[in-house]
């Protein structure tokens, strides 16, 4: 992008330079191979992946666990996240600034939500492969 407007420390097309591509994005469709030994998958669409979303402030994850694979415990200091559990069965978990557990094990077409800066966790507990659609209020979550 040769644009010599900034918002956010990205570059910005104007309108008239913009197209239906500056929208669009492909990188959450593939699943992936995961290699990790915790057995999952994060992969993020965020705005250094995907430059569409700068001024949006919000972005997208896609996880994926083998049976019996874990997204260890982190947190996200510039997000709130709501999951969505589109296959499989999970337990996820949080835990307050005030040391107060949130847990349950959510199953599919079930959302739980993760509060900015909580410490958080997920764990495949059913048969078979898991995926998780992340929704995140942030175009740049951190972890």
């Amino acid at each position: 992008m040769n644009s010599t407007i900034t918002l956010n420390g990205y570059a910005c097309k104007m309108v008239a330079d913009s197209s239906t591509e500056d929208f669009w994005s492909p990188l959450l469709g593939k699943p992936g191979i995961i290699t990790s030994s915790l057995g999952s998958l994060v992969t993020l669409a965020n705005v250094e992946k995907y430059r569409g979303l700068n001024t949006f402030g919000l972005s997208l994850a896609r996880i994926y666990f083998t049976e019996g694979g874990m997204n260890p415990a982190h947190i996200h200091p510039c997000a709130s996240k709501i999951v969505y559990l589109v296959r499989g069965s999970v337990y996820v978990q949080f835990v307050t600034t005030g040391n107060k557990l949130f847990a349950k094990t959510i199953n599919e077409g079930e959302m739980f939500l993760l509060r900015i800066g909580l410490i958080h966790s997920q764990m495949n507990v059913g048969k078979g492969d898991v995926v998780i659609l992340a929704a995140l209020s942030s175009q740049n979550p951190r972890v």
